[in-house]
């Protein structure tokens, strides 16, 4: 042995390699944009609805403010006995 030896680290051991499980077959997962992106077109879709709801109760009360009495679709009652 010489002065050399004695200051160097021993190397610590390996750990032996753990053994690989089967791999399983499984669906990825879906890409990250799908969620966002369905609840974008929800939302979208949701918007416009209510949009649409609007604008049929301002027209309504438009109508009626007005002093209008036929501001509704006429109902047909001609199938009714």
């Amino acid at each position: 042995m010489t002065d050399g030896d004695e200051s160097k680290p021993k190397p610590e051991p390996t750990k032996p390699a753990r053994p690989r499980r089967a791999a399983r077959r499984e669906e990825p997962p879906p890409p990250r944009w799908v969620v966002p992106a369905v609840m974008i077109t929800i939302l979208v879709v949701g918007g416009w609805f209510i949009i649409q709801n609007l604008t049929e109760t301002s027209r309504m009360e438009d109508c009626q403010m007005a002093g209008r009495k036929n501001c509704v679709a006429p109902i047909d009652t001609s199938n009714m006995h």
